[in-house]
């Protein structure tokens, strides 16, 4: 898989992890990123890396909110 398979994968996994099982897709999307700095480019890894964990958190908390909002008595 080349430079842009990576970036791609890692950028559609991000915005999965938003509002699908957010620690499968941003770990898949770090892993990515990892894959991405270690192999192409230590600039586009790191920023895949942060969006991937930037997107876990937030998939995490919309989780937590919209779960709350949803079974709130």
């Amino acid at each position: 898989m080349g430079k842009n398979g990576y970036l791609a994968l890692g950028i559609v996994s991000a915005i999965v992890a938003l509002f699908l099982v957010p620690p499968v897709f941003g770990g898949v999307s770090i892993f990515f990123g990892i894959q991405l700095f270690r192999r192409f480019d230590e600039g586009l890894g790191l920023a895949i890396c942060l969006l991937g964990g930037a997107c876990l958190i937030l998939g995490i908390i919309i989780g937590f909110t919209v779960g709350y909002y949803a079974f709130a008595v």
